[in-house]
């Protein structure tokens, strides 16, 4: 997730106006310093169609699944018997639709190219000076492979659940480490090492991968997860939006977004907000390429807490904030500040 939306999941469907005027919006120097209590915010991605392909049912949370999908009482979710692969350990909750479809995930670099947010920029200069980089919820891994053009030498990795959009980078480059797997459960395929402990100067989640984590259980596990990986002066650097600005109001009655995709033709992105409960906002997003017979649907929920409760999540992971700006060119977090920008150190 290295764009506005990379491998993750805002940008597909909330880049206002301002953020494409102000691309070009100067950058002021990052200044970590001791800030009060902060957090991002987390989000639960659904996939909505009952009728999904065999390869893609295992990614569909049980307790979304239509009674069509829900697996045989002895067969753990994404497990046929027998089977060992990677799709064993498919049914994390960051994959959705969006993702998991080749064709969709074909349409995500013309949806969320390079100069669609000022984001870019800001997380192409860090991984560029960190020697040893893991991006979570990578997607097509855009941030690696720019990285890579711009001459980084060093270690390179993309951590995604979703093979499809894995796919798009490696067919691009084959000098970054793509790795099919998550955080908690590791790699998925049963032979790729596990990541070590202490081996990444720097960690990110772009393009609101934070938003993922659904629970309080997979927040803590999955920042343990950063905190064991992070060497001892490393960074861990995300972004959420921040709920006082009510961003999902713009996606009512809906949102559309049309661009060239593939070979020319037209790809629609329409985006409808279906529920607001709590934190959490559900919306459905339809995607149609001009020779497509039907749009394909994709259901996804996303939660919106505000920047208090991270730090308490931050903090009992043992990692401490050490600055945080509400826009891309670092300017202070306000109540109106479009995103909660985090940068957490080891405690």
């Amino acid at each position: 997730m290295d764009q506005y939306d990379s491998g993750g999941l805002g940008g597909l469907f909330d880049v206002p106006d301002q953020v494409l005027l102000n691309a070009q919006a100067p950058r002021r120097p990052v200044v970590e310093s001791a800030l009060p209590p902060v957090w991002g915010d987390r989000a639960e991605l659904l996939i909505a169609s009952g009728t999904l392909p065999a390869r893609a049912r295992a990614l569909v949370p049980e307790w979304n699944r239509p009674p069509a999908l829900m697996p045989s009482p002895n067969v753990r979710p994404g497990r046929k018997s027998g089977d060992n692969g990677p799709q064993a350990l498919h049914n994390d909750r960051m994959v959705d639709r969006h993702f998991s479809r080749t064709e969709l995930a074909e349409l995500y670099d013309y949806f969320n190219h390079w100069n669609v947010s000022p984001q870019n920029d800001f997380y192409i200069d860090l991984v560029m000076q960190a020697d040893s980089v893991l991006d979570v919820g990578c997607g097509t891994g855009k941030l690696h492979r720019v990285a890579r053009e711009r001459g980084h030498t060093g270690r390179l990795v993309g951590l995604d659940p979703a093979e499809a959009m894995l796919e798009v980078g490696r067919r691009d480059r084959d000098d970054v480490e793509w790795i099919l797997g998550d955080l908690v459960e590791g790699p998925y395929d049963g032979e790729t090492e596990p990541l070590e402990k202490g081996t990444f100067d720097l960690i990110v989640m772009s393009g609101h991968a934070f938003q993922v984590f659904t629970t309080d259980e997979e927040l803590r596990a999955n920042l343990a997860s950063i905190r064991r990986l992070l060497s001892e002066d490393g960074r861990f650097v995300f972004e959420t939006r921040n709920p006082a600005v009510r961003g999902w109001e713009a996606w009512s009655p809906e949102r559309v977004r049309t661009v060239d995709g593939p070979e020319g033709r037209r790809a629609t992105c329409v985006h409808r907000l279906r529920e607001v409960q709590g934190d959490l906002v559900t919306f459905t997003s339809d995607y149609s390429v001009e020779d497509w017979d039907e749009p394909q649907v994709s259901r996804s929920t996303l939660r919106f807490p505000d920047a208090e409760t991270v730090n308490g999540f931050l903090v009992e992971a043992s990692l401490r904030v050490s600055a945080q700006y509400g826009y891309w060119d670092r300017s202070p977090l306000t109540e109106k500040s479009a995103e909660i920008i985090t940068f957490a150190r080891p405690a």
